[in-house]
């Protein structure tokens, strides 16, 4: 054990988890200031993985009507849940992009008619 050094005691999980309050703390008070710097941290450490963070940084450039930014998070997500499909779908038909939003409902995944049971 390196005593030089303190140990780690910040998680991948405590981070994913701060950076998601803070992103809805942005959306709360429509600050894109902060959920920018929030998706540059995310890059920085590394977490861009997360499901949950993830979400919460496509719902927040949706709400900012920042849809660059909203189609890049979409497409660098490697799990994609119904509501990130939700997001997307929605943000395009808000902005009147219905031509978009046709094409992202139309690479929906069929829902799996046998889930896997615990």
């Amino acid at each position: 054990m390196d005593i030089t050094k303190p140990p780690c005691t910040t998680s991948y999980a405590s981070h994913s988890d701060l950076y998601a309050d803070v992103l809805q703390s942005a959306i709360k008070f429509r600050d894109p200031f902060v959920g920018r710097s929030v998706d540059a941290r995310i890059i920085k450490h590394g977490l861009h993985l997360g499901v949950l963070l993830m979400n919460n940084l496509l719902n927040f450039y949706a709400k900012a009507g920042s849809f660059s930014d909203v189609h890049r998070v979409f497409a660098e997500m490697p799990l994609k849940t119904i509501f990130s499909w939700n997001t997307i779908l929605s943000a395009y038909a808000k902005r009147g992009n219905l031509e978009a939003a046709q094409r992202v409902f139309d690479e929906v995944p069929e829902p799996d008619p046998f889930p896997r049971l615990p």
